[in-house]
């Protein structure tokens, strides 16, 4: 079965929290790198909606009615925030961006064990974090940030921040509360146990240990020491009760051959990886709200340094439509017209996320787009427009295709024409492009050509929004073997050995998925049941095949029991 071929590709150590949902021992109960990272930032996105009204409302939604949604999605989010479809996407997105630079971090630095606070290195990963924190602080600290510099960054010093939880002694230092000073500029930190200090005793010989806890120390910060790190063990004869504790499990070989014996890491709820399994539910709700704190701590979360403004921009939460122009017309005299349109257009009020303004210049063979975020800006980009004055009276699809392109979902878009469209293919493909953003599209005649209707005479020939489903997205990515792990690629090399995911955003929206498609290339996929994130498919591909510049397919089935086929988006 296509499950167990994975298992046996995937198994490799971790040295903390399981980087993601596609390892292949991970259960429903466990909390991996990526459900703690987006659970943190969805609790941080929710508290900072519950802190303003939704756009067309005048009070915030009430104190826990948006965090306290069980199984809290970017999708459901939305939903009980806009209380009507506005796209997730482009949160998910953001969120997607850090979870991957998060998980990164364990393969690319896992022989490090200051990267995961392994060996008593908490000074170091301190340091790390410090480092880490200031350089997505200095991305942000500019009047035009780095939003995309700051994610990578951000999702680094979050798997170093959650790492502390699992592999430390915090949860016994205090139980009930992370720790705040963790990774805080001018914070002095608790005492670190000392180099000749022992820490652990021996459990796990003759009683698991659960039964037998293995922790010394409840007021000096410790962690265990992991074999295949660049900091060893402090050797012991394993005759010896006590000693230094071991990271643990079945990929710690420190754990059965230097005092003491046995482990503390957390990382999942199976007793082969972590010997102190049953603490890792707490362990895992300290290392979310100290992710959330991150974000939207009142003093020193990074919402609170640099204003509602970044921190928005920076998990991409903007939610609006756009006003787009598109300029099709050959005839230069009418420019003061359009402009006299588009003036009215803007100054209406409607108050969009941004405009957009496109048009091909004599020359051109394809269509120029502008977009900024206030509309004066889009007038002085109009005076630009060189409009070709032989063209022909047709309708060109093309400054459409790329207007509906960039606009943001349910946008309005003026298109200023010589001409209707009078193929049947080409308004049935507006009518497509309507459809898949739900736009709006109104052509304005120009009043040339045929037409000839006066210039500013405009007529408005379709304003129709058409009926659909609730909209979803697919998202894949591509998993091949370096080593001991598995990471991202966004080509596999032909003939790798690869396991594609795949991950739909809205899984309500569908009855499921049975089927990729790459070229000519089909292959089954396989549902991982995960109730904290839902909607993920898996597939092993023996060998690559050899295509170029492919895209990927996904058939399934709607909620009425229609296949469908779509294409999917790289994560």
């Amino acid at each position: 079965m296509l499950v167990w071929t994975i298992s046996t590709l995937l198994l490799y150590g971790v040295s903390a929290f399981i980087p993601n949902a596609f390892t292949p021992y991970i259960t429903d109960k466990d909390f991996t790198h990526q459900d703690l990272t987006e659970q943190g930032i969805l609790l941080a996105v929710a508290e900072y909606f519950e802190s303003k009204p939704a756009p067309g409302k005048s009070t915030p939604p009430t104190a826990g009615s948006l965090t306290g949604i069980s199984n809290l999605t970017a999708r459901k989010l939305f939903d009980a925030y806009y209380g009507s479809y506005v796209p997730e996407t482009k949160l998910q997105s953001a969120i997607d961006d850090i979870v991957n630079y998060n998980t990164r971090v364990e393969h690319e630095n896992s022989a490090k064990a200051a990267w995961h606070f392994n060996g008593e290195q908490i000074t170091q990963g301190n340091d790390i974090l410090l480092r880490l924190r200031s350089e997505a602080f200095d991305a942000l600290n500019v009047s035009q940030p780095n939003y995309a510099t700051a994610r990578h960054v951000i999702g680094q010093y979050l798997h170093v921040l959650q790492d502390f939880y699992s592999n430390t002694n915090w949860n016994k230092i205090n139980p009930s509360s992370y720790y705040s000073d963790l990774g805080i500029p001018g914070k002095t930190l608790r005492q670190v146990s000392g180099p000749s200090e022992d820490t652990c005793k021996n459990c796990g010989q003759t009683l698991p240990c659960l039964f037998d806890p293995p922790l010394l120390s409840t007021t000096k910060i410790t962690s265990g020491y992991r074999s295949g790190q660049d900091i060893v063990k402090p050797s012991k004869p394993t005759t010896d009760t006590q000693g230094k504790c071991s990271h643990g499990g079945k990929f710690d070989t420190s754990a059965t051959t230097s005092a003491a014996v046995g482990g503390i890491n957390k990382e999942t709820v199976t007793a082969d990886y972590s010997p102190l399994f049953q603490e890792h539910g707490a362990v895992a709700d300290l290392a979310i709200k100290h992710t959330t704190y991150f974000f939207a701590g009142q003093t020193n979360g990074l919402r609170t340094v640099f204003g509602d403004g970044k921190f928005e921009g920076l998990l991409q939460l903007h939610a609006g439509v756009s006003l787009c122009f598109v300029i099709d017309t050959s005839v230069s005299t009418e420019r003061d017209a359009i402009r006299q349109e588009i003036q009215k257009l803007i100054s209406a009020g409607s108050n969009p996320y941004n405009y957009i303004l496109v048009y091909t210049n004599d020359g051109q063979t394809s269509p120029t787009v502008i977009t900024k975020t206030n509309g004066n800006d889009i007038l002085t980009a109009f005076g630009s427009i060189n409009i070709a004055s032989n063209r022909s009276c047709t309708f060109s699809i093309s400054g459409t295709e790329a207007a509906a392109t960039v606009a943001e979902y349910g946008s309005k878009m003026y298109v200023f024409s010589d001409a209707v469209p009078r193929n049947d293919v080409t308004i049935r493909y507006i009518q497509a492009m309507q459809s898949e953003k739900d736009l709006t599209i109104s052509l304005l005649l120009t009043g040339q050509c045929k037409q000839k209707r006066s210039i500013g005479n405009w007529s408005i020939l379709s304003q129709t929004k058409h009926a659909k489903a609730k909209p979803f997205h697919i998202y894949h990515q591509f998993l091949v073997q370096k080593g001991t792990h598995w990471i991202r690629t966004s080509h596999p090399p032909t003939g790798q050995r690869v396991v594609l995911s795949v991950r739909i955003s809205d899984p309500a929206t569908v009855l499921g998925l049975h089927l990729i498609e790459i070229a000519n290339f089909k292959k089954a996929l396989r549902k991982l049941n995960r109730s904290r994130i839902p909607g993920i498919y898996l597939t092993l591909i023996d060998k690559f095949p050899d295509v170029e510049n492919f895209v990927i397919f996904v058939e399934g089935f709607d909620k009425d029991g229609k296949t469908f086929r779509v294409k999917t988006q790289e994560i």
